[in-house]
């Protein structure tokens, strides 16, 4: 009997362009301490998305190939030559996922806990939503995200509303796509960008959709209102003013 062939892995194009442009800085093509082009430009040039660049810039940091310097631009560090016939260190871990796939995947997963949670939530539970949205509002400050307060309080109430959904199949994705955010050294290093108390009131607003839909009961609501929150994440993590080098 002949053994499964293996499905290839998805095609992760923001690791393509890291390995591009760090092809580029190791051969001279991008000068140490030079400003590399704009995001935009370089979107443009290599033929992809602009989140694709952002990304694989985050990578370059972590591997200390750029310096990304928030309202000036991304620099070229001081080249480090590798001796002749020496592999080049590897920019990613096989298991690493990028920002941009996990919250795709939020995406396809959470409105429909959330409709699901404003059928099923107990009385508890939709307590305990009410109770963590007025602790997010309380840390609504020009400090935000500098004790990790907003961070939490965000992670527990999405949490508690899989949890409320009625299927711990669905749960428990959603529980492994939070715990792969801990582990993506890309993902980490987009949150740890400030959160002005501008931006944390955006988002308090559209948690606020959908946490009043599932108290009270309304399952359109509530899928269109988790929906709006995580896409408008990922058009933040995409706009996020200190990249608009």
């Amino acid at each position: 009997m002949t053994a499964p062939k293996t499905l290839p892995s998805p095609r992760r194009l923001y690791r393509e362009v890291a390995e591009q442009i760090r092809s580029k800085i190791e051969n001279g093509s991008f000068a140490p301490n030079t400003r590399l082009p704009a995001e935009r430009e370089l979107s443009e040039m290599l033929g992809i998305s602009r989140s694709s660049v952002r990304e694989a810039l985050i990578v370059l940091e972590i591997n200390g190939y750029v310096d990304i310097r928030g309202g000036s631009g991304v620099y070229v560090c001081p080249f480090r030559p590798n001796p002749a016939n020496t592999p080049a260190t590897p920019l990613f871990n096989a298991a690493d996922m990028g920002p941009f796939e996990i919250m795709e995947t939020r995406v396809l997963l959470e409105p429909e806990c959330a409709a699901l949670a404003a059928l099923h939530a107990t009385a508890q539970q939709r307590n305990m939503l009410r109770s963590l949205h007025a602790a997010m509002e309380l840390v609504h400050t020009p400090q935000v995200n500098r004790d990790g307060s907003c961070g939490k309080y965000d992670r527990l109430l999405h949490l508690t509303i899989a949890q409320a959904c009625g299927n711990a199949a669905l749960a428990s994705a959603v529980a492994h796509l939070w715990e792969l955010s801990d582990h993506s050294p890309v993902f980490q290093r987009l949150d740890q960008q400030p959160v002005s108390a501008q931006h944390w009131g955006v988002s308090w607003r559209e948690h606020s959709r959908f946490v009043e839909a599932i108290v009270s009961g309304d399952t359109v609501r509530a899928r269109h209102g988790m929906a709006h929150h995580l896409l408008s994440v990922m058009d933040r993590i995409r706009n996020n003013p200190a990249w608009l080098v």
